[in-house]
């Protein structure tokens, strides 16, 4: 049937390549990708690959980029990430993607945005074990903190990881206590530790019940709407437009270069014959930006239901109180947020 060009196209935001290694470096950018991924392969599991490859990436080893420069092709990461991971299931489809921020191995969810340095000597071995590749951000000061700026920083990017994982095509996996808060205290590998290093600390569900909130009203968002459960990467089309769309700061225009942070998805859903969109917008910027909106069907109006920029409990709604937004036609998306809509 593909021989006679009646099979839609299998993946409509990857370019048709020759293999996995040309589909993986047309999403990631740097030349010669293609090459160390066939290199890797011969002697490498693809999971062994794809951390190896990440690594050399963030470090700069391809091309001419500056260390970290290549890992900042936020666009093309964020859209292939959101999609399921089409260039490494072209076939199977969204639900062959296990999606995941943190889990077993490495900091957990609060130590992501914690730590930026193992912190494994309690594990004996001089902190020489555990990866030192943990693309972690602290937001400013390393571990603990009674800076409440810092503080409230740290937890928005723990929203914010969430809405990314949950809002993506694909199987979200979570690590157990993320949503509570759980902390290793910077220690990565932690299999050894049977204390309290290691344990769940269950009186956190009662000190971060804002983000325990918060992932459970999100984890209801995900199944009430289908559309963010794709099985195929085929793209319909509902009253002759497309099912998924791209836009940057203005519609059907979004910005594919390297040095751009803003990125925001829709969905057009008729479920079942009555037409609704999704929007979602990712401010990874350090600045906010003013994101002018899709134009909706006459009766239709933008309704807000969330935004991480927020403070609890207005960061996230409960279903039937999300809020009409006063102008139509443009949101600001405050720094390093990310915003989800609703238009009904």
């Amino acid at each position: 049937a593909r021989a006679k060009g009646l099979d839609p196209k299998p993946r409509p935001e990857t370019e048709v390549a020759k293999d996995l290694a040309s589909l993986v470096e047309g999403f990631i950018g740097p030349l010669g990708v293609a090459e160390r991924i066939r290199e890797l392969s011969k002697r490498m599991s693809r999971e062994e690959m794809a951390f190896k490859i990440a690594e050399e990436i963030v470090y700069g080893r391809f091309g001419h980029m500056e260390r970290m420069e290549a890992a900042e092709q936020f666009g093309k990461t964020v859209a292939e990430a959101l999609q399921g991971s089409p260039a490494l299931y072209p076939e199977r489809g969204p639900t062959a993607s296990i999606n995941f921020i943190t889990c077993h191995d490495g900091f957990t969810l609060a130590d992501l945005v914690s730590y930026e340095q193992k912190h494994n000597l309690a594990n004996g071995e001089q902190n020489r074990d555990g990866s030192d590749f943990n693309l972690s951000w602290n937001c400013g000061i390393e571990g603990p903190t009674e800076d409440e700026r810092i503080r409230r920083l740290r937890h928005k990017q723990m929203r914010n990881f969430a809405a990314i994982l949950l809002l993506s095509q694909g199987v979200p996996m979570l690590l157990a206590g993320d949503e509570i808060g759980r902390t290793q205290q910077g220690n990565n590998n932690a299999y050894c530790q049977d204390n309290r290093i290691s344990w769940i600390d269950w009186s956190l569900l009662e000190q971060n019940k804002s983000l325990f909130r918060f992932f459970k009203l999100l984890i209801a968002f995900r199944k009430e709407h289908p559309c963010l459960r794709r099985t195929s990467f085929n793209v319909k089309k509902v009253n002759g437009k497309a099912q998924m769309s791209w836009h940057g700061l203005k519609p059907n225009q979004p910005d594919w270069s390297e040095r751009n942070k803003l990125l925001a998805l829709q969905y057009l859903v008729d479920y079942p014959s009555d037409e609704y969109s999704l929007l979602i917008i990712f401010n990874a910027h350090k600045n906010k930006q003013t994101v002018k909106l899709p134009q909706l069907p006459a009766g239709r109006k933008w309704y807000l239901a969330m935004n991480t920029w927020l403070e609890p409990p207005d960061d996230i709604m409960e279903k039937g109180k999300e809020i009409i937004l006063k102008k139509q036609n443009k949101f600001v998306v405050n720094e390093y947020s990310t915003v989800l809509m609703i238009a009904q």
